[in-house]
């Protein structure tokens, strides 16, 4: 039974099925919010046993290194949980920090249709 969209931050949302997380976050990713962030998808991680965590960045305006350093935390987070963590349909400001930092090679990342 899934959850309701709960809002987990200003400007961050999550919905979680049995196996599945998505995290949605609107606006900017920037040192003001990015351990706030990471705290609350690793929160969201630590109590659901999950084979997915999907980061929709559709509606990311802005993100800087300590949002790149963010996501590879989660990543890792992620992983030492047995789950998978999905980029989907990252905003042009994050597919540019992807392409320019190499990372998008590392990342899976889902674009939208």
């Amino acid at each position: 039974m899934p959850e309701a969209g709960v809002v987990m931050y200003a400007g961050v949302r999550s919905s979680v099925t049995s196996d599945e997380a998505v995290i949605s976050v609107d606006g900017d990713i920037d040192l003001a919010n990015s351990d706030q962030i990471a705290d609350a998808v690793s929160k969201v991680i630590a109590e659901h046993r999950l084979a997915t965590v999907v980061f929709d960045l559709e509606s990311v305006d802005f993100i800087d290194s300590t949002g790149l350093r963010m996501l590879w935390e989660i990543r890792q987070t992620a992983q030492e949980a047995s789950a998978i963590l999905i980029l989907r349909s990252p905003s042009d400001a994050v597919s540019r920090l992807l392409r320019l930092t190499g990372m998008h090679r590392i990342f899976q990342i889902e674009v939208a249709d």
